[in-house]
């Protein structure tokens, strides 16, 4: 991309027509030490077999296996590994954007008015059919 030894274009003029910033050339990303990757090897295998651990409780069981670290760095790797603690979560929203509240409402409005639409002769005609009718 950049070429420190070009015979025309300095460094500053090729960061500017590329619109890089000139000290991200410089920088060198840092991998994880050996001992967060420990701390994430054991929390994946504690995640495995207690999926509904949160980073609270996986603290304090770092803690008992003796390794002392805070609550924000057990979140931080827990994040990088892509895990989170199992637990029902609260559906304060449906899918359709609707409240829970809203939905029983409309539910209940649509089994009153499914009354209103059915067919003149239904005779023998299963209710279920007359249902997914309904629901097209």
């Amino acid at each position: 991309m950049v070429e420190r030894g070009h015979p025309d274009l300095s460094v500053r003029r090729q960061c500017e027509l590329l619109g890089v910033n000139r000290a991200g050339l410089y920088y060198e990303p840092v991998g994880e030490s050996e001992e967060n990757l420990l701390l994430m090897r054991l929390l994946d295998e504690q995640y495995t077999r207690t999926p509904f651990y949160g980073r609270r409780r996986m603290t304090e069981w770092l803690a008992t296996v003796g390794h002392e670290v805070n609550c924000k760095r057990v979140a931080r790797l827990m994040e990088l590994l892509g895990i989170e603690a199992v637990y029902p979560k609260p559906r304060l929203r449906l899918p359709d954007g609707t409240s829970q509240d809203n939905n029983a409402k409309a539910h209940d409005a649509t089994w009153a008015d499914a009354g209103k639409h059915l067919p003149e002769n239904v005779g023998d005609t299963p209710l279920e059919v007359i249902v997914i009718e309904l629901k097209k």
